[in-house]
């Protein structure tokens, strides 16, 4: 996982390796607090990500980019198979903007 924080929006950026992220995402998030983190769902996370909202309270978008979900779906592997990216940039709210939806895994969640 990295985070990556911006003034103004960011181009994508490149995936490691160079393959190309599999999901790219815009969303719009509101932060009252000024305090917009990423948690681990079961677990804590490793390592402290940068806080998203780094300006203080108000409104940001997020662009999350992942790669590697199809690798070991429901496996605990040894090595890192799925890589993530969030950038995020002050800006006023708007729609999601789906950039690219290419990976198995995340299609049969959206299937439900």
């Amino acid at each position: 996982m990295t985070v990556t924080l911006h003034d103004t929006a960011p181009a994508p950026a490149p995936a490691p390796g160079n393959k190309d992220w599999q999901e790219i995402v815009e969303i719009s998030a509101h932060s009252p607090s000024g305090e917009l983190t990423i948690r681990g769902i079961m677990d804590d996370l490793d390592e402290e990500l940068p806080v998203l909202s780094f300006q203080g309270p108000g409104d940001y978008r997020l662009r999350i980019q992942a790669r590697g979900r199809d690798t070991a779906v429901d496996l605990a592997p040894d090595q890192v198979t799925e890589w993530y990216l969030i950038q995020a940039w002050p800006a006023r709210p708007s729609e999601v903007k789906v950039v690219r939806q290419s990976d198995h895994y995340g299609a049969s969640v959206r299937r439900g």
